[in-house]
């Protein structure tokens, strides 16, 4: 997960800091090289947040990408971590030293205040529980003959079981009836947010889930699904945010592919497929 691998690189910066601070008190020379060992270590330290962002650019939302690339273009306009043709000087000594580990550090301290954000970290535990579910699907009989009895049921029995998989991993999740009116998927009433709700989880996510039982209708639930999240225009309920990112769940018998996700202002509508029965990759046309 993309969180493992940017607290792997933070405790690296954190630790370049500790060693460049300690480097720029003494103040005496440099007759070993240190500052230019610091510097390379710092270089790629950088080069490793370049493929950290390349790997998980569509992860992350407006402000952390961003974040990433003001980095990346202010560490590459000083020590060239781009595949570019650069030959000017490059900083060195301790001022090298100074600037470094002062890029690192500043984008250290503004990306982990961005990935903080609640709703950040809601996207993230709702991403993985979808993963978690459909790979449990495949591996675990039990789940899978339960989601597909869920499937025949119908569109009722699957936001009961969805909103069970999501509470599992921090979130809780309830539908729209309505502009004003939140419902909660298990007990199917008005829901209330409580203590037990804020201690539970996370954060509050909205979802649509909708049953496709032939290639011909994905199109029509999709678009029903959003029509139905849409119209829901609460923000805050009792004081808890509501993530802005809504799930549109498309439950079938095997793989579908879903469209992109819609952005609409600060709302994104995120297309998702739970697969009850989903056939081996080698046996799908």
């Amino acid at each position: 997960m993309w969180i493992t691998e940017w607290q792997a690189i933070s405790a690296r910066i954190t630790g370049l800091v500790g060693a460049g601070t300690f480097f720029l008190q003494t103040r005496e020379n440099d007759d070993y090289s240190v500052s230019e060992d610091l510097i390379q270590n710092a270089t790629r330290t950088a080069k490793d947040v370049v493929v950290f962002r390349d790997r998980y650019a569509k992860v992350f939302r407006p402000q952390a990408f961003q974040c990433i690339e003001n980095f990346v273009r202010a560490y590459d306009g000083r020590f060239y971590i781009l595949p570019t043709q650069k030959v000017s000087p490059k900083p060195n000594g301790f001022s090298g030293v100074t600037v470094a580990i002062t890029t690192l550090e500043s984008f250290r301290i503004e990306f982990d205040h961005l990935i903080a954000d609640v709703d950040e970290l809601t996207r993230s535990l709702a991403v993985r529980s979808f993963l978690h579910l459909q790979r449990s699907i495949v591996a675990d009989d039990a789940v899978r003959e339960r989601w597909t009895a869920a499937y025949k049921a119908g569109e009722t029995a699957c936001e009961k079981l969805g909103a069970c998989q999501l509470l599992l991993h921090g979130i809780w999740a309830f539908k729209a009836v309505g502009t004003g009116e939140q419902t909660d998927l298990v007990v199917n009433e008005p829901m209330i947010v409580n203590d037990d709700i804020r201690r539970s989880s996370h954060g509050l996510v909205l979802t649509e889930w909708k049953i496709v039982r032939s290639q011909e209708q994905l199109r029509s639930q999709c678009e029903a699904a959003f029509k139905q999240a849409r119209s829901y225009t609460g923000g805050i309920l009792a004081g808890f945010p509501v993530a802005s990112t809504r799930y549109l769940v498309m439950v079938s018998e095997d793989v579908l592919h879903m469209q992109e996700s819609i952005v609409d202002g600060e709302i994104i509508y995120e297309y998702r497929n739970v697969a009850v029965n989903p056939k081996t990759p080698s046996k799908r046309k």
